[in-house]
């Protein structure tokens, strides 16, 4: 495995829950989304970076299982993850990465779809949809649908794999990016409209309408508003998925050295206490 500047110990290892992140970290930058998935239980869905979402069965499934990259959420047939935002994935340079374990894709299978569901195909604010083998074969950005065209579409994801997936877009240039574990696949015209159409995201359901949804798990979720990743940071993600994460914070607890003629009040006090009194040190505390 090549050097990562940006590499930390966590290797492929999930990250347990309590986990934190790391603000003074490169890759944290403009982090807006990072949802671990690692709850294995409930419908809270932890975002360290923004706002909670929750696990929704929708006119579907939704629950939890395994996959070789760890635990994740588990959807189908409209199930999703659902996700309030206050930013705009269309207006500025952006990603979305996400984690994933297909069991199937139909034709035009939703996996980001950031829309608007009461305006329809008009109100794709982020949304990348994907054919029978896994490929990109629809897009929708700021409420516009550019032609689809560029290599960037063959990402090759086939149903019963585990994929590392990551889309980027600068509105600026027109171009999105897409890469699948690490490597890059090419470049799409990605057009250049900016319009923000939804404050909620969609992972894994069409919210707006005309495609299939998402069947598989979710092994992470992370998006970045105002920044575009390049190669080598996507690579680096890779090799190192969690590196911008902290173990969950220690509490500790120190109980001063005993003092003659002093011991802990009883329980109930307002401080720790042992009852009438405790050894430590073999001396006993008193008052």
């Amino acid at each position: 495995m090549a050097f990562s500047p940006f590499a930390k110990t966590w290797g492929t290892f999930k990250p347990p829950p309590g986990c934190r992140l790391d603000r003074a970290h490169e890759l944290s930058a403009q982090l807006s989304d990072c949802l671990l998935l690692n709850e294995a239980g409930g419908t809270k869905l932890v975002n360290l970076a923004g706002a909670d979402g929750s696990l929704s069965a929708g006119s579907g499934t939704a629950g939890w299982g395994t996959t070789r990259l760890g635990p994740g959420a588990v959807i189908g047939g409209g199930g999703s993850l659902s996700l309030p935002r206050l930013g705009n994935y269309a207006g500025q340079d952006a990603t979305i990465r996400i984690v994933h374990a297909p069991s199937s894709w139909a034709a035009y299978t939703s996996l980001p779809d950031l829309a608007n569901y009461s305006v329809g195909q008009g109100g794709r604010e982020f949304s990348l949809f994907f054919d029978t083998n896994g490929n990109i074969n629809y897009i929708g950005f700021g409420g516009n649908t550019p032609p689809l065209s560029g290599g960037g579409a063959n990402t090759s994801m086939s149903a019963g794999g585990v994929y590392d997936f990551v889309f980027t877009r600068s509105p600026s240039s027109g171009v999105g990016t897409s890469y699948v574990n690490g490597k890059l696949m090419g470049t799409i015209n990605a057009g250049n409209a900016t319009t923000q159409t939804t404050t909620a995201a969609a992972i894994g359901t069409g919210d707006s309408g005309g495609g299939s949804n998402y069947n598989g798990a979710i092994v992470l979720f992370q998006g970045w508003i105002g920044r575009a990743l390049n190669a080598a940071e996507v690579a680096s993600l890779y090799a190192q998925p969690y590196q911008m994460l902290l173990p969950a914070a220690s509490r500790y607890y120190s109980i001063p050295s005993p003092a003659a003629g002093r011991r802990f009040p009883p329980v109930g006090a307002g401080v720790l206490g042992a009852g009438p009194g405790i050894v430590l040190g073999g001396r006993a505390w008193t008052h």
